[in-house]
């Protein structure tokens, strides 16, 4: 039988392991030895925004913690750039987040939603 360098078999996933701490909106999401932190915060907001009746939803990720030393910086925010537009777009083109329910006054106020993410 086919066996990975780590002991599992090759359709075997590695543990998935949810942590969430002890500050309010904040988990550790483990699988093998990758760690993410994300920490989710909520304010409302008076509407600046196209749809007025639509709340809003910001993702930022942050890569680099864990880049070895001589890993270049400007790829690294290029990256993380590039990951963080890909997830704000992936969410609110699913509509898994239902953008209208943040909607509190229409045109006036609203939930803005931010999650941020980075290696821990």
């Amino acid at each position: 039988m086919l066996e990975r360098l780590d002991g599992r078999s090759p359709h075997e996933f590695r543990k998935l392991e949810v942590q969430f701490g002890a500050e309010y909106g904040s988990v550790v999401v483990s699988r093998g030895q990758t760690k993410v932190l994300a920490y989710v915060t909520c304010n409302i907001t008076e509407l600046k925004a196209i749809r007025p009746n639509e709340g809003l939803l910001f993702i930022k990720v942050q890569l680099g913690s864990m880049a070895p030393n001589n890993y270049d910086s400007k790829c690294v925010s290029d990256e993380s750039l590039q990951i963080s537009r890909i997830l704000e777009r992936a969410f609110k083109n699913s509509r898994c987040v239902d953008l209208e329910y943040l909607c509190i006054l229409s045109e006036e106020k609203v939930w803005s939603i931010r999650v941020e993410c980075s290696e821990s």
